[in-house]
Parts: C-alpha cells; structure tokens; sequence
C-alpha cells in the first residue's frame, strides 16, 4: 500500500525538489547577502548563515523522520520558525505549522489530526503539548522570546 501511496504523490515531491532546488540556488547566489533580520534579537542572517543553521538542524532531526512525513512547528515569529521550515523543506518532509495562540485542547486536535513524526517548538510553548498525545519533541531556547 505503501508503494501505491507514493505514487499519488509523485508530482508532489517533485514540485517539492525543485522548490528546494530554488531555495539552495539563491542560498548559493546571495550567499553572503542579508536574508532576514530579527528585531526581537537585535540580530541579521545572511542566506549562508541560514542555510549553515537550518542544515545543522536538518542533521538533528533527518533520523526521525522519512521523506513525505510531516513535522509540526510550534514557534511564534521567530528564526526557529524560518529555520525549522527551511529545514523540513530540505528533508522533504511537510511542515505543519501550529499556532501558539491556540487553546492546548485545540493544539491536541490538531496534531490528532495531522499525526505528526515530530514536533519541533521552543521552550516558551513545549508546554502547550501537555494535552497532546505523545510525539517526540525538540525544544529550541531556553523559555526566554
């Protein structure tokens, strides 16, 4: 069933590649170009620095996760968002963004229905998951935004 699975989504993961085929082309184009500043942090990113951080965090999570899984981000605005996205694009795998505005009830609903392989989420909202059925968990941070 599996491998009939994979076809239907064939196009898909194509699309996916080529997406990330892009994304690598202007990482290596504008590599030393500013990509992203966070005010929050007082802090800027060049497309090299993102794609050096969000390949480092792709290497912690690429044992747990099989290409066309999905991984939920539990983040705010912040470059643990953007680099975790960054990050499942170059695993292949579908990012399932949640809102941290979210009641913790709603949060569980959500990750019961998209059955997440991961869940990646900052220390600030790890708490939130309480309600949630298991999934493993990478904290980012330590509580402070």
């Amino acid at each position: 069933p599996y491998a009939e699975e994979y076809e239907n989504y064939r196009p898909i993961l194509r699309s996916m590649n080529q997406i990330t085929s892009a994304f690598r082309q202007l990482f290596t184009d504008y590599a030393e170009r500013m990509a992203l500043i966070d005010q929050t942090a007082g802090e800027t990113y060049t497309y090299q620095a993102l794609e050096n951080l969000s390949s480092r965090l792709a290497g912690m999570v690429r044992a747990q996760v099989e290409p066309g899984e999905r991984v939920a981000l539990l983040f705010s605005n912040q470059i643990e968002m953007v680099l975790s996205y960054l990050a499942c694009m170059q695993l292949g795998v579908t990012a399932v963004p949640v809102n941290p505005e979210f009641h913790p009830d709603e949060i569980a609903g959500l990750l019961a229905h998209a059955t997440p392989r991961i869940i990646l989420t900052s220390a600030v909202h790890a708490p939130k998951l309480a309600a949630s059925a298991p999934y493993p968990c990478l904290r980012f941070g330590n509580g402070a935004e």
